[in-house]
């Protein structure tokens, strides 16, 4: 099947969500630097320390001792101070039903906003969560979101179409874009579209741009940096000025079946591309079958030079780690999905029917597992990292907390 059919298949994929993690520093955030790995030099697994009684969660987004989850049945905000001990403190916010995608903004003013995509891709939102028992919308837009990112240090929020535009059918795509949102008035968003040039110059040559637009986007703002991963490719722009993005380098690797998830490590020399093959109408579950590797898999490019990304090598969760197709006694999906860089060369990543994953990529040509961790019921959209433990995000389950098992 080719790449073309299976972007059509895409349609249909309410799969994924831009992310930026907030981090420490005068510059603002590093992508996945939230906090100082606390990750045991030696452990031998996971296990779980709590498992909030919520309902299904999909995007998730921590902010200092504050965990924001998105969901069917709307924000929710814990206090994680001590994971063991997750404390919510506000539940199925009035208006955010529906929502699979939450990100934070701290603005000029002092206040603290979430933004969410709600009923499923209809529209985007803007919380007041200063105080998150009395979380309130500000406004709301009628933009089709999929998914949504905030842009570090800025009122900018990238809104991304993926492939929700085309519905219904016949609806005219352009030739690639993201919708940008300005919240400088919190209350009166303004909007402007960002449209993909038709290649970009690396170096001399002229390299084609294909995609439509982004599915996910991550941000490193101490380099100025956005990645868009725009499922037919890869694309790394300069944000130095948020509301006029420019894109500087693209990754179109014929390896990668769907470019769903970017992030960068080792100061934006590394990029770290998840590959959501087919997408979640994929007519075969890719890694719970035997089948010839890579499928779902994430790959790992030497982005040092711009104008020459360079494939490293790829990690594909093993296949002993999966259950779920048998336990389930029919076939069930499991791809990447989204996660997170906790340090120069770990990750940490959600994979659907087959739980967590935290790969060590101190060779990006060898990446190895460190641990798995799935519940026989698993259906983990994402995964984060901070204080010390895992937070999965599951569209059944929830939330799981996990922590790392030292003792043999």
């Amino acid at each position: 099947m080719n790449r073309f059919v299976l972007s059509l298949l895409l349609l249909a994929s309410l799969a994924g969500c831009l992310s930026n993690d907030p981090g420490a520093g005068d510059d603002g955030p590093v992508e996945g630097l939230s906090s100082p790995s606390s990750i045991p030099d030696l452990f031998t697994g996971l296990e779980p320390v709590a498992s909030p009684k919520l309902n299904g969660s999909e995007g998730s987004f921590i902010d200092g001792t504050l965990l924001y989850l998105s969901g069917s049945d709307g924000l929710r905000i814990l206090d994680i101070t001590d994971p063991a001990n997750a404390t919510v403190l506000a539940t199925d916010i009035e208006g955010t039903q529906g929502s699979s995608d939450v990100d934070v903004m701290h603005h000029p003013n002092g206040r603290t906003y979430a933004v969410l995509n709600v009923q499923g891709d209809g529209h985007v939102a803007l919380l007041d969560v200063t105080d998150p028992a009395d979380a309130i919308i500000v406004s709301e837009t009628q933009l089709c979101a999929h998914a949504i990112g905030v842009v570090p240090n800025s009122t900018a929020v990238y809104v991304s179409w993926s492939l929700c535009h085309a519905i219904p059918p016949g609806n005219q795509m352009l030739n690639g874009d993201v919708e940008i949102l300005d919240f400088a008035d919190p209350a009166n968003p303004t909007s402007r579209l960002f449209v993909f040039p038709p290649f970009v110059l690396m170096g001399l040559t002229p390299r084609p741009i294909t995609a439509t637009s982004c599915h996910e986007i991550s941000f490193n703002w101490q380099l100025r940096r956005a990645y868009c991963a725009g499922i037919t490719d890869t694309q790394i722009w300069d944000v130095s000025d948020p509301l006029a993005p420019v894109v500087v380098s693209v990754i179109d690797d014929p390896r990668v079946n769907i470019h769903h998830g970017a992030w960068d490590a080792r100061n934006g020399t590394l990029l770290i591309l998840g590959d959501e093959m087919a997408g979640v109408l994929a007519p075969t579950p890719m890694c719970s079958d035997e089948v010839e590797y890579p499928t779902s898999a994430l790959w790992f490019y030497d982005i040092s030079d711009l104008d020459n990304p360079t494939a490293l090598g790829f990690y594909q969760i093993p296949y002993d780690a999966l259950a779920a197709s048998q336990e389930a006694g029919r076939p069930q999906y499991c791809s990447t999905h989204m996660g997170e860089v906790i340090d120069d060369n770990r990750f940490v990543i959600g994979w659907y029917t087959a739980g967590t994953a935290v790969v060590d990529f101190t060779d990006p040509a060898a990446a190895t597992t460190l641990a798995t961790w799935r519940a026989s019921n698993s259906n983990v959209w994402e995964a984060r990292y901070a204080r010390g433990h895992i937070f999965l995000a599951d569209t059944g389950r929830g939330l799981d907390i996990l922590k790392f098992v030292t003792e043999a």
